[in-house]
């Protein structure tokens, strides 16, 4: 199907990506191995901490990961539900502009996929920055423990759930179950795969990196393909080009997007590297003052480092090594507030020791980290040329905040937040407009039978006795009483406030622009200004005669009030010049004639249709006032 054919469907027809949504599919899929990966790092926390108490620390965790799952699916539920219920009608265009966003956005997680494939495979590990190392309470209980497990997959679901909700947007309740069935298929795939990388390839380094570059480089190239389908839509509906345009933008706009994927892969990595070569240096510095653990065993100082490769979360230091060190601190007085793990890091508030050589051999991890005051240590994992693994525990200070973790941090809330907010807004806008443009069908067709019923050519007429400024202008009950006082029609139905020479003359000169002009003065009353600012413009800035500009007025103002987010709307797809008025796509225009029309028209008289004038609302045939006898481009000597 081309696009073309894509965008031409109803109004009532379901969301974009007719039985799967494209959207809703690759957010699930990306939500589902972030919570798993962050879950597994809580559990491995809790039992650092608590290395006698597995089953109890399991237990909290399942528990608190349910508890995130309950809250999650409800809110799930209720929002595509009403959302989907309450965007049923969106318009077509604005669908497609959605399916196109939606792909878009699949391609950025895409992206983001392919950036943590090497760190869920352990080709390298996130490096630790200055936020890891922020004060916080060390989980002290379970059921501490459980409230940060819900916490913490909560917020993965609540970082992308602002953006999920657009994606609602018209889709049939059975597209979001099989969107949602599919997305998390797809998230447990890639679980399921990421397990079986490291795996397969545990003891194997340079394996590993290559089964982490080939995720990559397939996951980049999906992503570029999401970028290209999904920028299409939009340019379809924006650009409007030939099939041959449209081929030549999506060529540049995968080779642009999959250039991207590798640039920021590239950057990443090198940041990696760089900031190890940081640590390593660190640790060479620190040797005199750490406590170093080979395989398990407390070293003394005095051996180097010679390995560059980090160990993974499995080979982390365990609770017994870390409650050995902890007891050689103790005994020399040293002073602790944090051990920073390969999977988070462990803040602790203490005391320090009364009794420097007296000391119990049995006392727990617990209640050393309690008897403990202010200091702070990091352990740093390494691998020795013999393959052994090490462990090195270092007293470090919180680092300052570099220019460049201060840059990225503001880029990332600040990229999060306009992603969000604009999501939002598109939602309000597509809400808001699909209930108006179901109040307009509603409406339209009585306002089409009020103001042009069957005979109202044959109804009464507004006439003048001579074309200029000085004529005499009244209303008939009809063409021939009109006729028969020798006055010439000017337009169907009553004559009305604008029914005079200078604003008949208007309807004529403006006729290609005038509605132009018109949602420009509602413009400037938009978000502020008065009625009176309105009037001003129609009167001033257009040129209407007193009581002329105040039925103008009172018509942008109901505008105003009943169709702005239709208006808004029309942004979106960039047809905010489209003055169409017709039951198929509900534009600014036939919001106003469903709406507003029954009280403009009769209090305006004159009308460029009544008047039997071409403009740019284009009417059909049987809306023009055929009997209108003026010759206007002679009379108000204007081509």
């Amino acid at each position: 199907m081309d696009f073309q054919q894509a965008i031409a469907v109803s109004p009532t027809t379901p969301s974009c990506d007719f039985e799967v949504s494209v959207a809703i599919t690759c957010i699930i899929s990306w939500l589902i191995p972030r919570s798993y990966f962050t879950l597994e790092k809580q559990l491995m926390m809790g039992i650092s901490v608590f290395p006698g108490n597995r089953e109890a620390i399991l237990l909290a965790t399942v528990v608190g990961a349910i508890s995130a799952m309950c809250v999650m699916s409800i809110l799930y539920v209720l929002s595509a539900v009403t959302i989907s219920s309450v965007t049923k009608n969106l318009d077509r265009r604005a669908d497609a502009i959605v399916t196109g966003m939606g792909r878009t956005v699949s391609a950025v997680l895409f992206l983001f996929v392919s950036i943590e494939i090497p760190l869920w495979l352990e080709v390298f590990n996130d490096v630790p920055r200055n936020s890891h190392y922020h004060k916080r309470r060390v989980t002290r209980s379970t059921l501490e423990l459980r409230h940060r497990v819900c916490w913490s997959v909560l917020n993965h679901f609540f970082a992308v759930y602002f953006i999920l909700l657009l994606y609602f947007c018209n889709a049939s309740i059975l597209t979001i179950i099989r969107s949602t069935i599919v997305g998390l298929i797809c998230g447990m795939l890639i679980v399921i795969s990421m397990h079986l990388g490291r795996k397969i390839s545990r003891k194997r380094f340079k394996q590993r990196q290559k089964i982490a570059v080939a995720g990559s480089v397939l996951v980049s190239t999906g992503s570029a393909l999401a970028f290209t389908y999904g920028t299409l839509y939009v340019a379809d509906i924006w650009l409007k080009g030939s099939a041959d345009s449209v081929g030549a933008y999506g060529l540049v706009a995968f080779f642009a997007w999959l250039g991207i994927c590798f640039l920021v892969n590239f950057f990443y990595y090198w940041s990696m590297q760089l900031q190890k070569s940081i640590q390593e240096k660190e640790a060479k510095n620190d040797n005199e003052h750490s406590i170093f653990i080979i395989n398990g065993i407390l070293a003394s100082d005095g051996f180097s480092i010679t390995s560059d490769e980090e160990l993974s979360d499995e080979e982390d230091a365990t609770s017994e090594t870390v409650e050995l060190a902890l007891k050689l601190l103790k005994r020399s007085r040293s002073l602790m507030t944090a051990t920073t793990t390969n999977m988070d890091s462990i803040s602790t508030e203490t005391s320090p020791t009364e009794k420097e050589d007296d000391y119990d051999t049995n006392f727990s991890l617990a209640a050393t980290i309690e008897s403990m005051e202010e200091n702070s240590y990091t352990w740093r994992r390494w691998r020795t040329a013999d393959n052994s693994k090490i462990d090195q525990l270092v007293p470090t200070e919180p680092p300052p905040s570099s220019s460049v973790e201060k840059m990225e941090s503001c880029l990332k809330w600040t990229f999060w937040t306009a992603i969000s907010a604009f999501h939002l807004y598109l939602l309000i806008i597509n809400i808001g407009a699909t209930i108006q443009q179901n109040v307009v069908r509603a409406a339209l067709p009585g306002t089409f039978e009020f103001l042009y019923a069957p005979g109202f050519v044959s109804g009464p007429v507004c006439a003048w006795d001579k074309a200029n400024s000085d004529a005499t202008i009244q209303t008939f009950d009809s063409i021939e009483d009109a006729h028969h006082a020798n006055f010439t029609v000017i337009h169907c139905g009553a004559c009305g406030a604008c029914s005079n020479w200078n604003d008949l003359s208007l309807q004529w000169t403006t006729r290609s622009f005038l509605a132009e002009e018109a949602q420009n003065c509602i413009k400037k009353s938009l978000f502020s200004g008065t009625e009176e600012d309105i009037q001003a413009c129609n009167q001033n800035d257009i040129g209407f005669s007193e009581e002329c500009a105040s039925c103008w007025t009172q018509d942008e103002l109901c505008a105003k009030k009943n169709c702005v987010f239709i208006y808004l709307q029309s942004f979106i797809f960039n047809q905010v010049s489209n003055f169409n008025v017709e039951l198929g796509d509900i534009t600014t225009a036939a919001c106003d004639e469903a709406l507003c029309g029954p009280v403009f028209v009769p209090c305006s008289g004159a009308t460029r249709r009544r008047m039997n004038i071409i403009s740019d609302i284009p009417r059909t045939q049987d809306q023009q006032c055929n009997v209108a006898e003026g010759n206007w481009s002679e009379i108000f000597n204007h081509p």
